[in-house]
């Protein structure tokens, strides 16, 4: 899905107040446009919020100069909004952004406990995407062309593969229906390459579960463990590893210790945007976790072995917990390639990757 990138306007108001204190929320616990107390939120979407109307006229600009709306001109006047002062950059909230959290929000609400409302086809696309992003990738990317064809542990009835999903949440990798999502999405890879998969669940978020190995179909396994990863005791050796949206670059995870002794592993990760992408692949090239850098002939950015937009992301259009007016898909950008025995990609610049950046100001 092609989003609007570049939504939100930083203006000399909210730089100076996100430089103050980072981690203030524009538009969602204050003012979009000047980071002040809000009293007032969008009245078409509910979902951005403001000081006062001016603010509120200020950020709709680009809007107001196309739309013959009076009520909206009216809050123009109101504001004493300058038409002929140059923005500062960003989109702000336009109406394209605007029907996209409208969107959001109606989704947000239909999946409430006691709603009583189906889930939307949005809301089921984004379920689909995580068995649907690991089946067609392992199935038709080159990068995992040799873990179908030959390697695996042999047995007596297929070769078997071992995969390990880190980081694994309830509502997520295991949202409701999983089990017959993941029998499907892999049943195939397995029948047309005659593998066995045993498929490893792992994460201190996963629900707790009285039966954690459970049988999927008659060649995926699936196996729970809530708990950080690596599991002790120590699990079978992965064949492939895979992170949905694992923010390597996040303060709140230590993700170091657990990669850092892995066997050089076929990896997937993906990312809710491209910046999340990239800053979690600079974090992987600067730890020296991953082989085979490659540099990207656009930007320049170095990534570990591919980079790209996911075909397989869902439908579902979220707001952004960062900036009122930026919005994602999950899972929207993929990356990949060989992670542990030491690594060694070395990225331009110095520092830390990735960390001190800001999220979700792209998206691909």
């Amino acid at each position: 899905m092609d989003l609007p990138s570049e939504n939100s306007i930083l203006t000399p108001q909210l730089i100076s107040a996100l430089t103050a204190d980072p981690t203030v929320t524009p538009g969602l616990g204050c003012c979009m446009v000047c980071a002040k107390p809000s009293a007032l939120s969008c009245p078409e979407c509910d979902a951005v919020h403001y000081c006062t109307k001016a603010c509120l006229a200020a950020d709709r600009a680009n809007w107001l100069a196309k739309a013959a709306d009076a009520r909206l001109d009216e809050l123009v006047d109101e504001g004493d909004f300058d038409e002929e002062a140059p923005p500062p950059s960003g989109l702000g909230h336009t109406e394209e952004v605007c029907g996209l959290l409208r969107k959001a929000v109606s989704d947000d609400l239909s999946e409430q406990a006691g709603s009583g409302a189906p889930p939307s086809a949005a809301c089921l696309s984004e379920l689909a995407s995580f068995p649907a992003t690991l089946s067609n990738f392992l199935y038709t990317h080159p990068s995992y062309a040799t873990l179908l064809t030959s390697g695996g542990e042999a047995t007596k009835r297929a070769r078997r593969l071992t995969v390990h999903a880190v980081g694994a949440a309830g509502g997520a990798e295991l949202h409701g229906g999983w089990e017959e999502a993941y029998a499907e999405a892999l049943g195939d890879v397995c029948d047309d390459f005659g593998l066995e998969l045993d498929l490893h669940f792992v994460g201190p978020d996963l629900p707790a579960d009285p039966d954690p190995t459970r049988s999927l179909s008659k060649t995926v396994t699936a196996h729970l463990h809530k708990c950080e990863y690596p599991p002790s005791p120590p699990l079978p050796p992965p064949s492939l590893l895979v992170f949905f949206n694992p923010g390597f670059t996040c303060e709140d995870y230590s993700w170091l210790p657990a990669l850092s002794s892995l066997p050089p592993t076929p990896f997937l990760s993906t990312a809710n945007t491209e910046m999340e992408a990239l800053q979690d692949a600079d974090w992987l090239l600067e730890k020296g976790l991953v082989e085979r850098p490659v540099e990207e002939a656009d930007e320049g950015d170095l990534v570990p072995g591919f980079m790209g937009p996911n075909p397989w992301a869902g439908e579902r259009v979220r707001q952004s917990g960062v900036f009122g007016n930026d919005v994602y898909v999950k899972n929207a950008v993929v990356f990949g390639g060989v992670m542990g025995g030491g690594g060694g990609g070395k990225r331009k610049g110095g520092g830390e990757g990735g960390g001190g950046k800001r999220q979700n100001k792209g998206l691909v």
